[in-house]
């Protein structure tokens, strides 16, 4: 049976971790050891406890305690958990890059390389990846190709979150927040035991932000809102100590216009019509007011069930794993981000999947350490549908409107074993063979009357692996060499029938690294060196108006990532990391897109093919890093705390071409609490962003050079009560 403690945090492990430490996330033991040293971390990484340090795999953990205090609320916050993760957001979608490995995708039926899972559950939908964390245990980033165990498109990494687990024992949290833009926030979390054999939970969360960043110049009305509502609840019962079960049901709302309210970016003019805009308009002079002639809106809501069993036999373990997760996500956006009626966007979009997992497992006692599995997933996205309007439709009768569908089925099977050679080596070895089948349709109405439909299908079949060894050198110095290979399916694009199919994209990774520990374990520090050979690259590129979906022909990618954490004192941690890119470009991209600054007197970008072969990858900053001082200071009026955390990006290319770039930014995060004795209730208060400093989360030439900022400063204060 699993231990109920095991999910439970104790207090003096706050002042293990920080943002950007290396933790290969997974469950916390609880080890007899002195009083002032790191904690012994068992994590979960490949689907058995392990120590991390012996793990022979890059990742970064941030738990719930050290997400409370560093701010990280949502996935727009990822950045802060791992140097190597690069997070944005384009309409309702995450665009997540890790390593300089990701995709710019955004649409309902595409799929990112980076996927984000939740309690191990996978969930294709961009806009469904997209929440606030409202019960989590921990929050894991996986770096490099995940080609066996979380090998579903994963080229370049995974992110896992891991929500609470009902222990049995009765416990209430909850909080209530005020921040600036009258922002209002609380969370609720309950539990208890039902039975000796049952237990149960729920987590409530609402956040309404009544004031906007910015306004709409057009129209008056704020720009930057949003609302967001979430229910989650799991019932777990263990009928004996080999049995346990786990059924979770979760709800969410969310409307907002993060990502959508977007204006012509500083030095650019849209694109001049004089029968509608006949003098020039640019930039507003503030980074979140914009000129639209569209209220940006956008609403995602969703719903899910996910069920887990799992009971040891007397040789084996054996794990199913089911979901389904329906998907709803609209919005409303000015293409153009002009107050002229040129491209205007209606999209609605419903994504249905369901997903199921087979496992079989060694047993902690196994000499040799394996997994086996099986698993299916099949989904539907629609496009219900995406209505393009406006002065650059004029010639098809002022409209073009886009029903689309893609339906998948996908099957894999997968193997990994860890093999001991010796009392201080192991080698791991992982194989994964999927196929995937792709049926496509869709119809296209012009406002002439005119209709064009149109359908095609296609099917990938590929293998990928991985292959490790790691070498026990001390007792605290663990080193490891690694090779693997990942792939993600190829696709086509449900908002634009004459795009065609895409093929798959894949990476090969080379990784040699180190875990250890020092100061008689009062440090640690972790290092790996990569190197990625990227191939058929899958990028989105937006050309006037249009979104279109392409393969890049190659890359290579190399880099080393750093983390540390550091006790100098009783009760204070100083942790964080950097991820530095050596190399980072198109070895062989001809004929890819770009654009040209048109002059003043007509405004905004013309397309043009360039040759991008040796250009920098997108997104893909050269050096990244963050720092996080933790201090917890006991007195007898109560527990006092102060973080502080720091992260620093270098700047990187928006688009191929390497014309518009993001400058180098620092964001400072900072938060002060107190906690009654009784730990009871507290106190936080609490910024983020303080230095206001102004960056972008989205740009794109499209049209004109367009873009929309990151989040302000915000700051508020939180009451938390506990029993």
């Amino acid at each position: 049976m699993k231990n109920p403690s095991i999910h439970r945090y104790p207090t003096p492990l706050i002042a293990l971790l920080g943002a950007g430490v290396t933790l290969s996330g997974g469950v916390l033991a609880q080890p007899e050891r002195q009083a002032f040293a790191l904690e012994e971390i068992v994590v979960t990484a490949q689907k058995r406890e392990e120590n991390i340090q012996d793990v022979p795999i890059s990742m970064n953990v941030m738990t719930a305690n050290m997400a409370l205090r560093s701010g990280i609320k949502s996935t727009e916050d990822l950045q802060f958990t791992a140097p190597a993760l690069n997070m944005t957001r384009v309409t309702q979608a995450p665009v997540i890059y890790i390593r300089g490995v990701g995709t710019l995708n955004s649409t309902t039926g595409e799929e990112g390389s980076n996927p984000v899972y939740v309690d191990g559950f996978y969930n294709p939908s961009l806009a469904g990846s997209v929440f606030s964390f409202n019960s989590i245990e921990r929050i894991e980033v996986l770096k490099g190709p995940q080609g066996t165990l979380f090998g579903r498109n994963a080229t370049g990494g995974a992110v896992n979150v891991i929500t609470r687990t009902p222990t049995g024992e009765p416990e209430f949290n909850a909080s209530l927040g005020y921040a600036n833009y009258d922002t209002v926030e609380g969370n609720v979390y309950m539990t208890s035991g039902l039975t000796d054999t049952l237990a149960a939970d729920m987590a409530i969360y609402h956040r309404k932000q009544n004031e906007g960043w910015g306004t709409n110049l057009t129209t008056g009305n704020d720009v930057h809102l949003s609302e967001e509502t979430a229910v989650r609840s799991k019932f777990v019962w263990r009928p004996s100590d080999r049995t346990e079960v786990v059924a979770a049901a979760d709800y969410s709302e969310q409307v907002s216009d993060y990502g959508i309210a977007w204006q012509t970016a500083p030095g650019h003019i849209a694109l001049m019509t004089p029968a509608l805009l006949p003098s020039p308009e640019g930039y507003t002079g503030d980074p979140h007011d914009v000129h639209l002639n569209v209220e940006p809106y956008g609403l995602t809501e969703q719903w899910g069930v996910s069920l887990r069993i799992q009971h040891d036999f007397a040789a084996v373990r054996g794990v199913s794993m089911s979901s389904y997760r329906d998907v709803d996500a609209d919005y409303d956006f000015d293409q153009d981000a002009s107050s002229l009626p040129l491209v205007d966007a209606i999209f609605k979009s419903t994504t249905k999947v369901f997903t199921q997992e087979f496992q079989i497992q060694a047993l902690a006692d196994s000499d040799i350490q394996w997994v086996a599995g099986l698993f299916y997933l099949e989904s539907a996205a629609d496009s219900n549908p995406l209505v393009l309007s406006g002065g650059a439709f004029a010639e098809a009768g002022g409209s073009d409107t886009r029903y689309g569908s893609i339906d998948v089925t996908s099957i894999a099977a997968y193997a990994q074993a860890t093999f001991p050679l010796g009392e201080a080596t192991d080698l791991t070895a992982g194989v994964r063979y999927t196929r995937d089948e792709k049926d496509y349709s869709a119809l296209r109405i012009f406002g002439t009357g005119a209709s064009f439909a149109y359908e095609d299908s296609e099917s990938w079949a590929e293998p990928t692996w991985r292959l490790a060894l790691n070498h026990r050198f001390t007792d605290d110095f663990n080193g490891y060499l690694s090779v693997s290979r990942g792939y993600k399916a190829g696709n086509f694009s449900i908002i634009n029938p004459t795009n065609g199919k895409i093929d798959p994209e894949f990476i090969t990774a080379y990784e040699v690294g180190f875990k250890s520990d020092w100061l008689d374990r009062r440090a640690r520090l972790n290092a790996a060196f990569f190197y990625y050979d990227y191939e058929d690259i899958q990028l989105q590129q937006i050309v006037e108006g249009q979104q279109f979906l392409l393969n890049a022909a190659e890359a290579e990618i190399s880099g080393v990532d750093v983390e540390f954490v550091f006790l100098p004192l009783d009760g204070m941690t100083l942790s964080g990391g950097l991820s530095y890119l050596f190399e980072k470009e198109y070895t062989n991209f001809p004929n890819a897109p770009g654009t040209t600054v048109n002059p003043p007197s007509v405004g905004g970008n013309s397309p043009r093919t360039i040759d991008a072969s040796g250009n920098d990858l997108i997104r893909a900053p050269e050096l990244t890093a963050s720092v996080t001082a933790d201090y917890e200071i006991p007195s007898a009026v109560g527990t006092f705390n102060l973080n502080l955390s720091v992260l620093y990006n270098d700047g990187f290319y928006w688009e191929p071409d390497n014309r518009a770039e993001q400058p180098s930014y620092t964001l400072l995060n900072a938060q002060l609490g107190w906690r009654h004795p009784s730990e009871n209730y507290g106190i936080r208060v609490w910024g983020k962003n303080l230095t206001d400093k102004v960056y972008g989360n989205y740009l794109s030439s499209s049209i004109s050079d367009t873009i929309a900022y990151a989040p302000p400063r915000t700051f508020g204060v939180t009451l938390d009560v506990s029993f």
